[in-house]
């Protein structure tokens, strides 16, 4: 989300689009409990660096307060 390009409101009309064809509304506390217990699981810490391209540098706590204070604020409770 360091990108120059990283548009905050694009990637929520895009999810919240693609949630309603699910037929799905994940507001935003059920998206923080979501994550929270994700965090929390070394199944989901573990399975996301080897998907990565090699020279891709993050850190997964940033990451996720990342999603927390740029991207969930824009969802409703």
């Amino acid at each position: 989300m360091s990108h120059d390009d990283f548009e905050p409101i694009k990637i929520i009309e895009a999810f919240k689009k693609y949630m309603g064809h699910e037929n799905k509304k994940i507001t935003r506390k059920i998206f923080e409990q979501n994550l929270a217990e994700k965090m929390l699981s070394p199944e989901f810490t573990q399975d996301i660096s080897p998907i990565l391209a090699r020279e891709v540098k993050w850190d997964i706590t940033k990451a996720a307060e990342q999603v927390q204070n740029e991207l969930l604020r824009l969802l409703t409770n």
